[in-house]
């Protein structure tokens, strides 16, 4: 039962799928909801995966990956994308620290958050399209639990910056255990890795994926100062991408 209560309230946060409701809920329950994340990643992408592979039954490999995304979306209810394009809005435009938490907190998305949101749309559907269909499913699922380890490390490594609200216990520093349950689903769907590349190949990928997650913190602990729920969804974004590229990458020697 201590598993499955932060578990399930990980999985309410962070997805829309249903689960029970907690009658007594409080805001400190949702300290160490965090080291969820990757599992919640499993789990959208296997919901993905379930979608390409029964419309891929019918249709073309390229409108099922694209019903594959879609699905991802409305399992997390967009959430990730509306923190990149959140944060790139706010980072774009505002010219001092407390303008761009301003923009990032107003619910309206500007021109920056369009093209990101756009420019990330066709990258992931550039990338995953010319994969062949297992190698696509394996990338689908290491990439949205690297990317969602990359999240908790973010969270890990700097302050958060918005007063405390009702997940405001999520924000508080994992246990060493509870890190390295993260640590463990976060990267045990790497070990897919030997049908599809080699161990040479994996480890530039996670090199790559750990340069942009460098250069991404770098970034706010810069422009911020620490980070923000929308940070969280952005670093998730751009760190899923460049898995995706680095597996193209390799694929393509």
């Amino acid at each position: 039962m201590k598993f499955i209560h932060p578990f399930l309230l990980a999985l309410g946060f962070f997805s829309r799928i249903p689960v029970p409701s907690k009658p007594d809920f409080k805001p400190a329950d949702m300290a160490g909801i965090s080291a969820y994340f990757p599992l919640v990643g499993w789990i959208i992408s296997a919901g993905m995966g379930v979608v390409y592979i029964a419309v891929h039954q019918l249709l073309p490999h390229g409108v099922s990956i694209l019903c594959m995304l879609a699905t991802g979306m409305w399992l997390t209810g967009a959430l990730h994308e509306d923190g990149l394009a959140d944060t790139v809005d706010g980072l774009g435009g505002g010219p001092d620290r407390e303008r761009v938490l301003t923009i990032m907190h107003d619910s309206r998305v500007g021109s920056y958050g369009v093209l990101v949101l756009a420019i990330m749309l066709l990258l992931k559907f550039s990338t995953l399209s010319v994969m062949p269909s297992g190698a696509m499913l394996w990338a689908v699922l290491a990439g949205h639990s690297v990317s969602r380890l990359a999240g908790v490390w973010l969270m890990q490594s700097l302050e958060y910056v918005r007063p405390q609200g009702k997940g405001g216990g999520m924000t508080q520093p994992l246990g060493k255990r509870a890190l390295a349950f993260s640590m463990l689903t976060g990267l045990l769907p790497l070990l897919g890795a030997v049908w599809f590349i080699s161990l040479w190949g994996l480890l530039l990928v996670l090199l790559a994926v750990a340069l942009v997650w460098w250069w991404f913190r770098a970034i706010l602990q810069r422009r911020l100062g620490g980070y923000t729920g929308d940070c969280v969804g952005a670093m998730q974004q751009l760190t899923e991408i460049m898995f995706y590229l680095g597996v193209l990458a390799c694929l393509s020697q």
